[in-house]
């Protein structure tokens, strides 16, 4: 038997009748929009996360665009954000209408350092930065923040649902709750944080077009509503998570038992993996072999940033970034995972990992 990158099922089978009975109240109610499951799962959010207010939108990239569009993001202006990580977070800041600027990624980490953030700042102040919780591991937010009070910062959580500290250092916090998130709803969702009531209405009313409850609009926002489906998925979830945090920590602490440092680069800082990354010379050997023994595995993700055609192209200025796109590789990594299951992919991976450098020509 293998082992798949991810089970969605495994999560889901034992809390089936709960999921049911919040989806039923739904379809007898048969309201599907801006109705009572949404507010009630804002209301539970903004508790599991510690913030003061949550508004939920259609998208983790909704929520960066929404966020941004709310501090005040006007056209043409800078937005600093990693060299690495999903082009949803460089996708949003130009939807909001900002131009994102990238900061070269640590080679441990695969995040921004504060330090690295700063550097840029030399070049001219920023209107926002995007730090990201990549992997579900929590950025350098807090010290971000002191480089200015006149920068505005949008937490990019969408990997880090149950991250300590994760959405309580920026002016506001964008979360996504895409199926595989480690709180995933059955289709696509997302939530923005904060603790300013007037962003949190700004927010509220941007996703809806910028109408108010009169319907007057002093902005145009666009449609980007959380549905009341999502919704009550979510909450049939929300008691669960918890758990499924810990099944998460057990997994990546045997990981990290069994794999070799070296692959697994160094990090201490606080986490609550969403991905199990590591790092390989020769990824697609790698993938490879572990396919071969039904093993599956991902990449996050293939291309820097910059090297998008949407961003210039060229990543020859990121070159930390540039190496993580090169070589990364996501092990498998979900609730309910099993100890043998782990310890199978850790058995597939030593062994690979031997492989190719056992073939690696010897350099006189």
């Amino acid at each position: 038997m293998g082992v798949p990158f991810n089970d969605l099922g495994r999560a889901l089978d034992p809390i089936w009748g709960d999921v049911y009975r919040s989806l039923k109240g739904c379809v007898e109610r048969v309201q599907f929009l801006r109705g009572p499951m949404v507010k009630r799962f804002e209301e539970e959010f903004a508790k599991a996360v510690g913030a003061m207010r949550a508004v939920a939108v259609s998208s983790g990239t909704d929520a960066i665009a929404l966020s941004l569009r709310a501090l005040g993001i006007r056209g043409g202006e800078s937005v600093y954000t990693p060299a690495f990580g999903c082009p949803a977070t460089a996708a949003a800041i130009a939807q909001a209408g900002g131009i994102p600027r990238f900061v070269d990624v640590g080679r441990e980490s695969g995040l921004a350092t504060a330090d690295a953030y700063a550097a840029l700042y030399g070049e001219g102040e920023p209107a926002a930065v995007v730090p990201v919780h990549l992997f579900g591991r929590l950025a350098e937010v807090r010290d971000v923040k002191r480089l200015s009070s006149r920068t505005a910062v949008v937490e990019d959580c969408c990997q880090a649902f149950g991250t300590p500290g994760a959405g309580r250092h920026g002016d506001a916090a964008a979360w996504s709750t895409y199926p595989s998130k480690n709180l995933g709803a059955w289709g696509d969702g997302g939530v923005v944080t904060t603790d300013d009531p007037d962003i949190a209405d700004d927010v509220a009313r941007l996703r809806h077009y910028g109408a108010d409850e009169t319907w007057q609009v002093e902005r145009f926002g666009w449609n980007a509503r959380m549905d009341e489906i999502q919704a009550a998925v979510l909450l049939a979830k929300m008691p669960y998570v918890q758990r499924w945090h810990q099944q998460r920590a057990r997994a990546a602490a045997l990981y990290r038992l069994l794999l070799p440092p070296a692959l697994l680069g160094r990090w201490a800082g606080a986490e609550n993996l969403h991905l199990m990354p590591i790092r390989v010379h020769d990824r697609p050997a790698f993938r490879e072999a572990l396919a071969a023994r039904g093993i599956q595995t991902g990449v996050h993700y293939e291309r820097s940033l910059p090297s998008l055609a949407a961003c210039g192209g060229d990543d020859s200025a990121f070159p930390e970034a540039a190496a993580w796109a090169r070589e990364e590789v996501s092990l498998p990594m979900f609730p309910g995972i099993r100890d043998s299951e782990v310890r199978a992919v850790c058995d597939a991976v030593r062994e690979s990992v031997q492989k190719l450098v056992d073939r690696r020509p010897v350099r006189a």
